[in-house]
């Protein structure tokens, strides 16, 4: 506005020219447009619009009347700096569901204009007792439910002429998933660790889920190196026995229940440095997130070397209360065959080793003048698991002979098992090797004497080393070796 001399004012709006110290944060319409001099906010931020008014001179000023009118300008220079008010910036971000905390909005003009109020463009982000901290700074605190999405915030000021601030979008994710911590035998471990064939590997993780979030599914690796769910009776319900010995096959390694997935599991094979991992996805709020892989380290240690040499006895015949008998050997004198183990048992583990032996033929042939009788007295475990402990074995079959027989002949094939045991907490026996063997013995009764003839023999194979174990569903004890007496 203009006043003259004479003391009238006059609106200059329409002659003065405007313009932005930065375009970026505001324009503003100069001479000529409907509505010089308005200013636009482009983006949050600090800015000085400047305007240059004319002045012109005109008849009411006094001037010589010989002298045409003079031109007299005057420029005037006024400036406005301010603030556009504006969102620049949100922490935290981006926002995570099931999360609480203080929210930090920085940009600039909030000063002097009352309470804001936090305006979410969607549902499931909540704050409270917002508060203008500066010009450049709003704070409140914030909730981000389960069900909260990524959206956009406004700011507004309802006691100052609802001015708002432009939208700043809010990203919303799902937490991180947190590492797990893998057990071994309901203890966190940490590093390698030393453990042995036969051993009981019970492996569990254990992790506490952020909010919103439970567990979609988990997963260990398969063990690697050669690993088995263990070894048990025919039912699987305990340890190895006359009604059977199986292996048992490994426990599957994923699961989709929300309990916590243990895995049980037995080496036996030494072999180093062995990993075993686990990994689990959660799911919640939009979508689901995998876990970062936890992994355990094992070097596993075993007997090393081992070894087993035989040696046999003869056939014979011994008298007992109950008659004569067809002995292998004899366990008082020389047993039939005897077993001698060796091997190098791991550092810090002597364990106990132990034998275990499967009749595999079980042939007797009784003759009767012009007729034979043949029959199979069983097959399977022999007598017990296991057979023996200690690092030798001996076995001396016997057979009761019929006297209404002149002739029998004994066929019979075994393969016996070295083992080694740790002596751990549910730990099962490793198998170190095997020894297949065999032997044949034939009696003739002559005159009521029985005489051992010279057919009778015995073998056995060299040892093989391996891990393959005993199997067997059936059992043969002491004292059924032998046929029906044949009827008089």
């Amino acid at each position: 506005m203009g006043t003259y001399h004479d003391g009238t004012v006059h609106n200059l709006s329409a002659s003065a020219t405007w313009s932005s110290a930065n375009t970026g944060i505001a324009t503003v319409q100069s001479m000529g447009a409907a509505s010089p001099g308005l200013v636009a906010g482009v983006a949050p931020g600090a800015v000085t619009i400047q305007g240059s008014i004319r002045l012109p001179l005109d008849g009411r000023l006094p001037y010589a009347s010989n002298q045409p009118p003079p031109s007299c300008f005057f420029t005037a220079m006024p400036t406005s700096p301010g603030n556009v008010v504006g969102i620049t910036g949100v922490l935290p971000s981006p926002l995570v569901i099931g999360t609480t905390g203080t929210m930090t909005i920085s940009g600039s003009g909030f000063s002097g204009k009352g309470t804001p109020t936090l305006q979410f463009s969607a549902a499931g982000i909540s704050a409270v007792n917002p508060g203008v901290v500066n010009d450049s700074t709003i704070q409140a605190g914030y909730a981000v439910s389960c069900s909260a999405v990524s959206q956009s915030l406004t700011v507004t000021f309802p006691s100052f002429d609802n001015v708002s601030t432009n939208t700043w979008p809010l990203t919303v994710v799902l937490p991180q998933a947190p590492t797990p911590t893998i057990q071994l035998a309901g203890n966190n471990i940490s590093g390698t660790q030393s453990v042995v064939v036969g051993q009981q590997i019970a492996l569990s993780a254990s992790v506490s889920l952020p909010a919103c979030m439970n567990f979609s599914s988990q997963s260990w690796s398969n063990p690697p190196g050669t690993a088995i769910g263990g070894y048990v009776n025919s039912a699987g319900t305990g340890p190895p026995d006359t009604t059977g010995g199986q292996v048992a096959a490994l426990p599957p390694n994923s699961t989709s229940d929300p309990l916590s997935l243990g895995y049980t599991f037995y080496w036996v094979q030494p072999a180093n440095p062995l990993n075993m991992t686990f990994q689990y996805i959660m799911s919640g709020g939009f979508g689901s997130v995998s876990s970062p892989i936890a992994t355990a380290s094992f070097n596993v240690g075993g007997p090393t070397a081992p070894s087993v040499s035989s040696s046999r006895g003869m056939w014979q015949i011994q008298t007992s209360t109950s008659g004569p008998q067809l002995f292998f050997g004899f366990p008082i004198g020389t047993p039939g065959i005897t077993f001698t183990g060796k091997a190098t048992s791991p550092s810090g583990n002597a364990g106990t080793y132990e034998w275990a032996q499967l009749v595999t033929t079980n042939i007797h042939k009784l003759t009767s003048g012009s007729t034979t009788t043949t029959c199979s007295t069983g097959t399977g475990l022999d007598n017990r698991f296991p057979v023996s402990t200690g690092l030798s074995y001996s076995d001396s079959p016997a057979t009761l002979l019929q006297p209404n027989y002149n002739e029998e002949t004994w066929s019979l094939g075994f393969t016996t098992y070295f083992m080694w045991r740790p002596g751990l907490t549910n730990d099962i026996p490793i198998p170190l090797g095997q020894v297949t063997w065999t032997a044949f013995g034939d009696a003739v009764q002559s005159g009521g004497t029985w005489n051992v003839q010279s057919g009778s023999i015995s073998g056995s194979d060299p040892f093989q080393a391996g891990s393959a174990y005993p199997v067997w569903t059936t059992s043969v004890s002491n004292g059924s070796s032998q046929c029906a007496p044949q009827s008089q």
